[in-house]
């Protein structure tokens, strides 16, 4: 609070002058509002033909309203009836059950079973891309096909054994021991994998995708539980990096690093345990905005970075005092004192003393501004230099 109100509430010799001169305008516009309308009368003036106008205005307002009501109200009986007339010609045709195989079926027995052409046209636009009926149930998720009318052709819907089969129907298995990763493509045919499960594979790996364990196969929605069953006892997965010992061997190593975060670049930053890329790029984000770093307890001035995270790191992080970007208080100008620690009036006020008493001797001198007290000064100082 009480840094608050010397940041705000203190004043140099010339703020105080300006802050005086401000008051006495203020207490002057007072007394004059107070008091002109005792020197000055007021010009009464006649309203009643203002106010006629207004009422003749308002009324013509009221009968355009009026008409515009009655003409809103004929064109919506219009294009009631019109819509009334056009749903009755767009009615489905009388439909004709027969049992069909919803794939492939012809325009004309879509017809029969009294679908409409624009019902049609949506359900071969579907096929056309790909698309394909496996049970009755994708039919019933054609938005086309209102529930009622899905109902009465449900019972006459059949779909042929070989096309209700799932898309990632395994082929009849040849087993052998095999490391799933970049398995060829005949390999996995000969395992009993269907073309469309080989894609899925392929395509998971081409993203990066790796097995690391008989559990990363079990992931894959491509490969049905029964047919992972099957191919689970030979399964061979050889240890890779990330297997348990490596990955001691790895923080371990981890832990040894020791990085200089005024010099170090991101990717030095992430080689210590706990820091990752968003933190990375904060630590450097904030050097460059402080100039360096003095102490590696200014980490916890950053944003989400607390003090259980700065434990974790202490031990892996060193500060070169030689890296910090000095200012010259006798040469700079304001704005060029700009700093996090510093507010814009302390650094006003630092320059100004400046050219009122000449160059400063000592550091410890621009606490004779009375906007730097002891903290700020504590902060400040490891970034400033008298040469």
């Amino acid at each position: 609070m009480k840094q608050f109100i010397r940041d705000y509430l203190t004043f140099n010799k010339r703020e105080r002058n300006g802050l005086f001169v401000l008051i006495v305008i203020i207490i002057l516009l007072i007394a004059y509002l107070c008091f002109s309308d005792k020197f000055i009368k007021p010009e009464i003036v006649d309203f009643s033909k203002f106010e006629n106008e207004i009422e003749v205005f308002n009324k013509s307002i009221e009968n355009s309203k009026d008409s515009l009501k009655s003409e809103k109200k004929y064109s919506f009986q219009n294009e009631a009836s019109n819509e009334f007339e056009s749903n009755n010609n767009s009615k489905s045709k009388p439909a004709e059950y027969f049992n069909f195989n919803p794939n492939n079926l012809p325009d004309k027995d879509w017809e029969r079973l009294g679908l409409s052409e624009k019902q049609i046209h949506t359900i071969k636009n579907y096929e056309s891309k790909g698309g394909k009926f496996h049970s009755k149930e994708d039919v019933k998720k054609m938005y086309c096909i209102p529930e009622k009318q899905y109902l009465s052709l449900e019972p006459f819907i059949q779909i042929k054994d070989s096309e209700a089969h799932n898309n990632f129907e395994s082929k009849p298995a040849e087993h052998f021991n095999f490391n799933p990763n970049n398995l060829p493509d005949k390999d996995w045919e000969r395992l009993g994998m269907s073309e469309k499960q080989i894609h899925t594979i392929k395509n998971y790996e081409s993203k990066g995708g790796k097995f690391h364990s008989k559990e990363d196969v079990k992931k894959m929605y491509c490969i049905p539980e029964k047919q992972y069953l099957s191919l689970e006892p030979y399964i061979q997965i050889p240890s890779d990096k990330n297997s348990p010992a490596d990955s001691k061997a790895e923080n371990f190593k981890s832990e040894s690093i020791i990085v200089d975060i005024n010099s170090a670049d991101t990717l030095q930053l992430m080689k210590v345990k706990g820091i990752g890329a968003f933190y990375a790029k904060s630590i450097i984000k904030y050097r460059n905005l402080l100039g360096g770093f003095a102490a590696k307890e200014q980490l916890m001035e950053m944003w989400k970075f607390d003090s259980i995270k700065f434990d974790k790191i202490k031990k892996n992080i060193i500060v070169d005092p030689t890296e910090i970007k000095k200012i010259h208080i006798n040469t700079c100008t304001a704005a060029e004192l700009k700093h996090p620690y510093l507010k814009w009036n302390a650094a006003n006020a630092i320059v100004n003393y400046r050219s009122k008493h000449g160059k400063y001797k000592t550091l410890q001198e621009i606490k004779k501004t009375d906007l730097v007290d002891d903290e700020t000064y504590r902060k400040i100082v490891p970034y400033l230099t008298l040469e």
